[in-house]
């Protein structure tokens, strides 16, 4: 069923064709079609029954979850330094940066297949989340080159400069993961 409830047949888009063993004597070949439901979750069928690739409604949560992540491993990345620990330090980061780069081939993926999602809130709240939203997007920006530049600098062993720009980068980097969750939580859960 579509978004209005009515019943949808699928368009096929594409059609793979592979080989089976049926038996030790013949090859039958099996049809798989792919197709996009009204939705926007891609189905494999394989004769009456299909399966869903990837249901786009799950990735806001995935985002979510991969915001916090980040934020959880900024931290204890913070704490190791702060004992100079450089080993778990630098394995945090570098976590935090991959769980970053997650998020935000997920984020494009979603918004790609889904577009904008508007905010419900009503009132006071509404100016909130939108001065959450604006910086959060702003500095979800500027993070992104700032975080690849501080990494390199640490990964080519340039302490002195990686600590000047990491003073900048951290508290952003941890404000765009935090906000990226309480974004979530206000648009998908609260509102």
């Amino acid at each position: 069923m579509d978004h209005r409830g009515s019943k949808l047949a699928p368009t096929p888009r594409q059609v793979l064709v592979v080989p089976v063993e049926h038996s030790a004597l013949s090859t039958q070949h099996l049809a798989l079609s792919t197709w996009h439901s009204a939705l926007g979750t891609r189905h494999l069928a394989l004769g009456t029954q299909h399966l869903a690739l990837l249901d786009y409604s799950q990735l806001p949560a995935v985002n979510a979850s991969l915001n916090a992540i980040s934020a959880v491993l900024l931290t204890i990345g913070y704490v190791f330094i702060r004992r100079r620990d450089m080993r778990r330090h630098r394995a945090c980061m570098l976590a935090a940066l991959v769980s970053s780069s997650l998020f935000l081939t997920s984020y494009l993926v979603y918004h790609a297949h889904v577009g904008s999602v508007p905010f419900a809130g009503r009132g006071a709240i509404r100016s909130i989340y939108f001065a959450i939203l604006i910086t959060h997007v702003a500095l979800a920006a500027v993070i992104l080159p700032l975080a690849l530049i501080t990494v390199s600098r640490a990964l080519a062993s340039r302490f002195d400069r990686h600590r000047r720009i990491a003073k900048w980068t951290w508290p952003l980097w941890m404000y765009v993961s935090v906000t990226g969750v309480i974004i979530y939580l206000m648009l998908y859960r609260l509102y």
